[in-house]
């Protein structure tokens, strides 16, 4: 199992207390490309533009945004699986 997996793993089991750095060098190796902001950043799904995560430049992230990150990887690996 990849580190990435395991760290998604992590978040589905305990979204409380995460760093804002964490979470975005996950999303980035799931594959979302950074598209700019200063308060928060955001990140797009390449293969489904309505698919995005909004990760806010503070710590600790709020658990139910830790839930949304988490709901918008799961969908990107769905599509990705044959």
């Amino acid at each position: 199992m990849a580190n990435k997996d395991k760290k998604l793993l992590r978040l589905k089991s305990n979204p409380h207390g995460w760093a804002h750095d964490t979470l975005e060098t996950l999303v980035v190796a799931f594959g979302f490309e950074f598209r700019g902001g200063t308060n928060h950043a955001y990140y797009v799904d390449p293969d489904d533009e309505e698919n995005f995560v909004r990760i806010p430049r503070h710590k600790p992230v709020k658990e139910y945004v830790v839930r949304q990150i988490v709901e918008s990887i799961e969908k990107r690996i769905g599509r990705r699986q044959p």
